[in-house]
């Protein structure tokens, strides 16, 4: 029997019929580290909120339906807007989706928009509908976006973007349920639908032909997909990791830096049935289980959940992945700064 390291008796190593790596799938010893950690999190996790960036569809398989390239994005040099409402630098509409729900929208260059008295403005990036020169009130009316919003508790949510140039000039936003008469966007929150159509429709208005025109952009509607059942609910969980300590010197002396907020959390399928788990230790990683660059959170929990909502960018993504088993994820935190580009997103 030859030996495992050369010269070394003592270091025998597994010598098992099956394969080592057989024998700890065998074990599921990864999947027991897995099961005491998402029991971690249910114990003393904090809750966040999480918002994600969409993608185009070659890139996974969470891409919302009916994502656009944006109209803000510069064909010279293919970038995108931070500012932009429609997709906020992303690069594709809506920019932004937050975790856990279910999200509808209608940009100003979604296709099949019947139109009526506007003018769509591609001057300025990104694209908006205006009123066309001496007409005093136009409108759209979107498609209609058949949906089934899981009993998941919860209630609509919903934003339109738009500007409104003069004080005589005005944008109204309705929504009509599975062929019914409109209702205003804020209705949608009292009807609170689980399932049918919906369509939107868009209406501009001024006083007179010398006011301007008001331009619209977006609109955005989400609900809940995933139930509050104790801890878990349209959110996920996060616990902090020991800060690395550094030793540095200051004209106080020496001293301890232990800044930085770095947290773990599991695979996002822990926290959303739709999103596919990795199955064993040999099995590909589903798309949808890392949380994406450029993701965002709100804390639900904790002291840093202050009286105004405050948004935290994460930064510097790392993994655990022994044998390519995803066990648990981190990040670090970062505090976002007054007037930044994501304070936007809806």
């Amino acid at each position: 029997m030859s030996l495992k390291v050369p010269g070394a008796k003592g270091a025998v190593g597994y010598w098992g019929r099956a394969g080592v790596r057989c024998r700890v799938n065998q074990d599921q010893t990864l999947q027991k580290i897995s099961a005491l950690q998402q029991d971690q999190l249910l114990g003393g996790g904090l809750r966040v909120s999480l918002w994600q960036n969409v993608h185009p569809v070659t890139a996974d398989d969470t891409l919302q339906p009916g994502t656009l390239e944006c109209s803000c994005v510069k064909k010279s040099g293919e970038h995108a807007d931070r500012r932009c409402l429609s997709c906020h630098g992303i690069g594709f509409t809506p920019g932004y989706v937050k975790f856990g729900y279910g999200t509808l929208y209608v940009a100003s260059i979604t296709p099949g928009l019947v139109v009526n008295g506007l003018t769509l403005n591609t001057t300025i990036k990104p694209h908006r509908w205006e009123l066309s020169p001496g007409v005093l009130v136009g409108s759209l009316e979107s498609p209609a976006f058949q949906f089934v919003r899981p009993q998941a508790g919860g209630l609509w949510e919903s934003r339109s973007d738009g500007v409104i140039r003069h004080p005589d000039s005005n944008i109204d936003v309705e929504v009509s349920l599975n062929g019914g008469p409109y209702l205003s966007l804020q209705a949608l929150t009292v009807a609170d639908p689980y399932s049918g159509t919906i369509r939107y429709r868009v209406t501009l208005s001024r006083a007179n032909a010398g006011v301007p025109s008001p331009a619209w952009e977006i609109v955005r509607s989400r609900f809940p997909i995933t139930p509050v059942v104790g801890r878990q609910g349209p959110w996920i969980l996060i616990l902090k990791t020991v800060a690395a300590n550094k030793l540095s010197q200051d004209p106080r002396g020496n001293i301890i830096d232990s800044s930085g907020n770095r947290f773990w959390t599991k695979p996002l399928s822990f926290f959303n049935c739709t999103v596919k788990p990795q199955m064993a230790i040999d099995a590909a990683l589903p798309p949808g289980n890392l949380i994406r660059d450029q993701a965002f959170i709100e804390f639900i929990d904790g002291v840093q959940d202050g009286e105004s909502p405050l948004r935290w960018s994460l930064v510097d993504f790392t993994y655990d992945d022994p044998l390519g088993y995803l066990t648990r994820q981190f990040f670090s935190s970062r505090r976002q700064q007054e007037k930044e580009y994501t304070g936007l997103v809806f």
